[in-house]
């Protein structure tokens, strides 16, 4: 059976918006670029995982990436399950949860400027949006067997988000033996 890799963290989606130069206040400016894709550090380091894993960086080894997060009832959830599982990132443990019906997945708006000129720096300015699906909790946890959540489990990574839920994660790991990373 294939060694796993626990990730406990955020998901969300990014919004990246270009603009030749930060906006000043009050001003309209046109985007010269709009991209989305998967973000939040959990779901960058699952992603970032799985394309390691599928190089052979880790070698030989059969290793699977899991991540346990929450996510909205939305179609933002929707599109960042589907972006994790084109990533093979295993999405099958109990704590991969959506939230209740009518929830929202969290979203940034990433704005960028483009241009630099000779006395100015390039910019990045994060807009974070909070989903209502919540945050994995410890009552979460509690309510799933965590022998499954923890089977063929060799590393458990937390992005510090749900942190209540990550410290109790963390602490369940440390008594299997299980080694333990933090960003």
């Amino acid at each position: 059976e294939e060694n796993v890799v626990l990730i406990v963290g955020s998901l969300g989606l990014d919004r990246l918006l270009t603009v030749p130069r930060y906006p000043k206040a009050d001003s309209k400016v046109r985007t010269t670029s709009y991209y989305e894709e998967g973000g939040g550090n959990a779901g960058n380091t699952s992603c970032a995982m799985a394309l390691l894993r599928d190089a052979k960086l880790f070698g030989e080894k059969n290793i699977q990436i899991k991540l346990l997060t929450k996510v909205g009832d939305d179609s933002v959830g929707q599109q960042l399950t589907q972006e994790l599982e084109s990533f093979n990132v295993n999405i099958s443990s109990p704590l991969f949860l959506k939230g209740p019906p009518g929830s929202t997945t969290s979203f940034t708006t990433i704005i960028v400027s483009s241009n630099i000129g000779e006395h100015e720096q390039p910019t990045r300015t994060c807009l974070h949006t909070p989903g209502t699906c919540g945050n994995l909790t410890i009552e979460d946890a509690l309510s799933v067997d965590l022998d499954e959540v923890f089977h063929n489990v060799v590393h458990l990574h937390s992005d510090s988000r749900h942190a209540e839920c990550s410290l109790f994660l963390a602490k369940e790991a440390k008594k299997r033996g299980i080694s333990i990373s933090c960003d």
